[in-house]
């Protein structure tokens, strides 16, 4: 995975690292999109209001050093749940994000789990 913070914007963007292609979007709670590809695989997540979301200052979203994100789809919703890690005066503080939406877009029953260590 990528990822990659937008200071101005406050939107941090986490990418899945090869080649897809962007078919569709479902926006998981209003600060919370992902995107999907043509065989309806998670292959980015788009988090608005990245600092007020995660309850940090945005110069810590500079500084992740672990992101783990699982996506579980079922029939009738779409579960995202996602854990960074992020170094704030020399320390590792862990944020949490879970957010739930409807299936719209008929994702198959899938579970994915996508983790780094590092920042890219």
């Amino acid at each position: 995975m990528k990822n990659q913070y937008q200071n101005p914007e406050d939107t941090l963007y986490i990418r899945i690292i090869g080649n897809y292609n962007y078919h569709e979007s479902l926006k998981i709670s209003e600060d919370l999109t992902v995107d999907f590809d043509s065989e309806k695989v998670p292959i980015s997540i788009k988090l608005e209001n990245a600092s007020q979301v995660l309850e940090v200052n945005k110069k810590s979203l500079n500084h992740i050093s672990v992101i783990r994100m699982e996506i579980i789809s079922q029939p009738e919703s779409i579960e995202f749940s996602g854990k960074i890690v992020l170094k704030i005066k020399d320390e590792d503080v862990e944020k949490t994000l879970e957010a739930t939406a409807d299936n719209k877009l008929n994702i198959p029953e899938i579970k994915n789990i996508f983790t780094t260590a590092g920042t890219y």
